[in-house]
């Protein structure tokens, strides 16, 4: 009888008896019993319908889930060989490159190392030999308070001749 407790129906057969009396109360009671029955089929009728009417709906969702489920498992085994192919691909190409790349690499290395050593020994040579000016130069520095002289002549300053 949907929600209602045990003291909610006695309280409804109380004022049912107080309204219609104890005689008319077995054959009203009996008529709702026939009443509810009577909801009750018709409520199952059209469960049972709409079950029967969602049946195809439910085995066609059911069908295309097992479709969808084979397109995705064929898809991934498809898709598997040639990403495993790539995959085998760059391996191949990234060792290739590395030894292609070896060689030069060592090379490069060995000449640095050797122009690092010139370079060393050249720095090791005392600076005078290299900064020291000429004896035959007749250049002298300049006392204080004397400008030294250019290095080249100023242009706009001539001398007559």
């Amino acid at each position: 009888m949907g929600n209602l407790g045990g003291g909610e129906v006695l309280v409804i057969l109380l004022v049912a008896l107080i309204v219609l009396g104890p005689t008319k109360l077995p054959p009203a009671i009996r008529q709702i019993g026939r009443v509810v029955g009577e909801v009750r089929r018709i409520g199952q009728g059209f469960q049972q319908e709409l079950r029967e009417a969602a049946q195809p709906l439910q085995e066609t969702l059911e069908e295309s889930k097992e479709a969808l489920k084979a397109a995705d498992k064929e898809f991934r085994e498809a898709a598997e060989e040639p990403i495993k192919e790539m995959k085998e691909t760059l391996k191949a190409a990234d060792k290739e490159f590395r030894e292609a790349a070896a060689e030069p690499i060592e090379e490069s290395k060995e000449a640095l190392k050797a122009a690092d050593e010139e370079l060393r020994g050249a720095a090791e040579e005392p600076i005078e030999e290299k900064t020291a000016m000429p004896e035959d130069a007749d250049w002298e520095p300049p006392e204080d308070g004397e400008e030294s002289p250019p290095d080249e002549p100023d242009s706009g300053t001539e001398t007559a001749a």
